[in-house]
């Protein structure tokens, strides 16, 4: 939840910083967190918390409170259902459910319901950088755990004339 709520401070310094919403940290991890853990079903907290915490960062970009769950629910729902239906790999899973959501934030909400013109070409930007930072957090959460085991394990080497060669 910490690290939730690092990039959830860190969503509204970059888009100060830009004078608008290009990054969405915060989005990238709760996807993140769908994929790569077993939160669904173990840690519904952390998913409750992330999600109030998106819903006040949507709340801040576009002015209505509770916008996203027009995808974060159905995403949240049909999540199960994505995964065995595209059998990808997680990363690809991730990279999809990014893209997905970004479009329908793009062309659903801003665009369909609150009416505001959105440019494709700020669209395609939009994804690119969020895929670029969805792939820091998806090696982060994934390489913290695999480097350690990297450094515990050792190395065994086999040959023909001899069976336990290290």
């Amino acid at each position: 939840m910490i690290v939730a709520l690092g990039l959830f401070f860190l969503d509204f310094v970059i888009a100060n910083l830009f004078q608008h919403w290009l990054v969405s940290l915060l989005l990238v991890y709760f996807i993140g967190t769908l994929v790569l853990t077993n939160a669904y079903d173990d840690n519904k907290f952390l998913l409750i918390g992330i999600v109030s915490l998106f819903i006040l960062r949507d709340c801040a970009a576009h002015g209505f409170f509770g916008l996203c769950l027009l995808y974060i629910v159905p995403l949240l729902l049909c999540f199960r259902d994505i995964k065995a239906l595209l059998h990808l790999s997680s990363f690809n899973l991730y990279l999809f459910l990014i893209v997905l959501t970004i479009l329908v934030e793009a062309f659903v909400i801003n665009n369909g319901i609150l009416g505001q013109e959105q440019l494709v070409f700020v669209t395609i930007v939009k994804i690119f950088v969020n895929i670029l930072f969805g792939i820091m957090v998806f090696l982060g959460m994934r390489g913290g755990r695999s480097f350690l085991a990297l450094l515990k394990r050792e190395r065994k080497v086999w040959t023909p004339n001899r069976i336990d060669a290290s």
